[in-house]
Order: structure tokens, then C-alpha cells, then sequence
């Protein structure tokens, strides 16, 4: 190998080693969470309930979430699924105490976690109840 192709191959590594970087998400957290979500135990609950009479089309969304990028966000569950997400706590007042927003068809509601920006999985059932939990990263052993 000459240095001209040692030198080549080194910024080709440089390249590489920056466009990883960049990759990372914002929220590892949360991007962890949404790949290994067994890795995960409950803090709190919560529980909300939708309109039951409400048709299935109307998507539970979430108005007050962060992704994975930092951004702001809406999250949209529809019944019998879950979904996991970060509440974005800049958003007023209520979010900087733990709070978040959301709606569904007509209703809209809000609900409230002790910690600001929790990690969450929202588990919509089919009846109109939704269930909220606060996720922390489960060390025992």
C-alpha cells in the first residue's frame, strides 16, 4: 500500500465514523425503549376513557409528544394497540408538572405523571379505556 491509499482509506473511516455519529438518535431513551421494550418496568398508572360510541376510525393522538429525532410530535393509537412515546414537557404550565394532551373524535383529555418528560406506553382498549404507564429501566438483577 502507497501512503496515497493509506491516506484514502482513512478519511473513507473519517466518513464513516461521522455519518454513524450523526445517526445516533436524540432520545436514546426512548429509542431504546421502542426496540427492546423488555428492558423496561412500570413506574405509575393512569387510566382515561375515551367515547365507547366514538367509531373505531377515530384514532386516540396524542398532542403533546416528542420522537426519537427531539422534535415535537403526535402520536396516533388506535384501538387495541399500543404505543410508546416521550411527553414533551416544554410544551405550557401543565407539561412542566408531568402532564401531556390528548384527544380522540370529540373528547379531549389529559392526563399527568409525577415525573415531567416521562417515557410512556399508552395501551388502548376496545371498549374506550386507555391505559397509561410510566416506563423506567428495569436493573434488577
Amino acid at each position: 500500500m502507497n501512503r496515497r491509499t493509506l491516506l484514502t482509506a482513512g478519511v473513507g473511516v473519517l466518513a464513516l465514523g461521522q455519518s454513524a455519529k450523526a445517526a445516533l438518535p436524540a432520545d436514546g431513551e426512548l429509542d431504546n425503549a421502542l426496540r427492546n421494550p423488555n428492558a423496561y418496568m412500570f413506574g405509575e398508572r393512569v387510566t382515561s376513557k375515551t367515547d365507547p360510541t366514538a367509531p373505531h376510525s377515530f384514532d386516540l393522538v396524542i398532542t403533546s409528544a416528542r420522537g426519537v429525532d427531539g422534535k415535537p410530535e403526535q402520536v396516533m393509537v388506535r384501538p387495541g394497540t399500543m404505543r410508546i412515546f416521550r411527553a414533551d414537557a416544554e410544551v405550557d404550565e401543565f407539561t412542566k408538572k408531568g402532564g401531556w394532551y390528548w384527544k380522540c373524535g370529540k373528547v379531549e383529555g389529559k392526563s399527568r405523571f409525577k415525573e415531567p418528560g416521562a417515557l410512556i406506553m399508552v395501551v388502548r382498549q376496545q371498549d374506550g379505556a386507555v391505559e397509561w404507564y410510566s416506563l423506567v429501566i428495569d436493573i434488577r438483577c
